[in-house]
């Protein structure tokens, strides 16, 4: 009887630990998605031709404070204040596409750790994810597509 109380225990524990892991994949899909929406709005800003200006681009990044994480003081004469530093200019686009690149790839290492530690011992895969020129993972369905 107590060996089948633990072994209750022991299922509920783990019953608990996958929901756990399952809300926190689905919180770290979400972000990846969000992450993969702005890089591509970053991708098509910095192709667009400086004359080339619809308005809403640098309107919602100032608008969203999610999308400039350092703070408006980072864009503003840290290097000098030159024409190549505004917040909209190629350089500045590039400066935050690589921070962002950097958060994605991150999420992908998180996502990618959390689920070999949640899968048992036997069931574990020792490749590592394929990644393309770009750091992102080949696998990966939402990668870049032919908006570039």
């Amino acid at each position: 009887a107590a060996s089948h109380l633990e072994a209750l225990r022991a299922r509920d524990e783990r019953d608990r630990q996958n929901a756990r892991l399952r809300d926190e994949n689905a919180r770290l899909r979400l972000e990846n998605r969000r992450l993969k929406r702005e890089n591509r709005s970053l991708f098509r800003q910095a192709l667009r031709l400086p004359g080339d200006c619809d308005g809403d681009g640098g309107e919602r990044e100032a608008a969203d404070p999610a999308l400039s994480p350092d703070g408006p003081a980072s864009e503003h004469g840290a290097s000098g204040g030159g024409r190549g530093d505004e917040p909209g200019s190629p350089r500045a686009l590039r400066a935050r596409l690589e921070k962002l690149e950097v958060m994605y790839r991150r999420a992908l290492l998180q996502l990618h750790l959390e689920q070999q530690a949640a899968r048992p011992p036997s069931d574990s895969d020792p490749r590592p994810l394929p990644e393309t020129a770009t750091g992102l993972s080949a696998c990966d369905p939402d990668g870049p597509g032919p908006w570039l």
